[in-house]
């Protein structure tokens, strides 16, 4: 069995493994988990891809907030698609 992963999502896991703080990690699984972008994620959590940017390399750790509003995306999505 082969499996296919994209170069952005394996990025993507990487940053999750290398991040700092519990909220960062949590951040960085979910944009991994959805495969976002940059500008998917900052229009999902309203905010900008700056800043999305900054919590994915932790050149600045992700509040506590991003963290829940992450986990509230997706049990939102969730929900939805049930």
């Amino acid at each position: 069995m082969i499996i296919q992963i994209g170069a952005d999502t394996l990025l993507l896991d990487a940053q999750a493994q290398n991040a700092p703080d519990e909220n960062t990690r949590i951040f960085a699984q979910w944009r991994a988990r959805n495969s976002l972008s940059l500008k998917e994620a900052a229009a999902a959590l309203g905010l900008t891809p700056r800043t999305i940017s900054a919590y994915s390399t932790s050149s600045r750790p992700a509040p506590k907030y991003i963290a829940l509003a992450c986990k509230g995306w997706e049990a939102e999505r969730s929900c939805h698609h049930s």
